[in-house]
């Protein structure tokens, strides 16, 4: 599948521009070099991570570029974005106005400092995740059309559909996932890796299983694991 460059690099610079009008217009000045270092970092990575994808996965940087507001996805996804979002352009304003026009916090140089060292650290997290999972779409659907689909086999129950609340907590490397741009959404969800790969249900599996709701002979995980066979045949 071949990426639309022109859609990307429309929305990867109008990401920025949002991104730059909303910092500076809040501190009230664009000679903040703090705002200015934060868009390098950032953008850097979506750059980066963009060209990666290009690569190595362009049908996920198509899905992360087009995969909001399609029909599929859950009613309840498309309002928690949009709150989500709010939320990000909340905190994108109250940074400029506590660090350059009020002051009501004083941040030292090095604690600057270990903050775009940590952010920049996390981006490897990011980058774990999209690499892990070939389906780590922005939008909680089944992504049918890229031939993902529910598990029915194996130890446990496990569904390739995206983020499940419960599974928020069992893989923070994806919870970190869920971002704004075509690349990287604001973390929320964590989502289960592609059933394509054994190694991936296994630790899915062992992260987050579930009661079995599709298993053959309707055994629960733990009757599928007990090696001993079911009570109607035993004498």
């Amino acid at each position: 599948m071949r990426v639309r460059l022109p859609l990307l690099i429309a929305q990867v610079a109008g990401m920025f521009c949002v991104f730059a009008a909303i910092l500076f217009t809040a501190a009230g000045t664009i000679a903040w070099l703090a705002g200015w270092a934060f868009l390098a970092l950032f953008f850097g990575f979506v750059i980066a991570l963009s060209v990666w994808l290009i690569r190595y996965n362009p049908s996920l940087l198509t899905e992360r570029m087009t995969g909001i507001g399609k029909s599929d996805q859950k009613l309840w996804d498309k309002f928690f974005f949009a709150a989500l979002n709010g939320l990000f352009i909340v905190w994108l304003v109250t940074m400029p106005l506590d660090a350059v026009r009020f002051h009501w916090s004083n941040m030292p140089i090095a604690l600057q400092l270990a903050g775009a060292i940590a952010l920049t650290v996390s981006f490897y997290f990011f980058y774990q995740a999209f690499k892990e999972n070939a389906f780590l779409s922005p939008a909680v659907r089944i992504q049918s059309d890229r031939g993902q689909h529910v598990v029915t086999t194996g130890r446990t129950t496990t569904s390739d559909t995206p983020s499940e609340p419960n599974q928020e907590a069992c893989s923070p490397g994806c919870a970190s996932s869920r971002c704004s741009s075509p690349i990287t959404r604001y973390a929320s969800h964590s989502q289960p890796r592609s059933s394509s790969s054994p190694s991936s249900r296994r630790t899915h599996a062992t992260c987050c299983a579930q009661p079995a709701t599709h298993h053959a002979w309707g055994m629960s995980t733990k009757e599928r694991s007990d090696p001993r066979p079911p009570p109607s045949a035993r004498v």
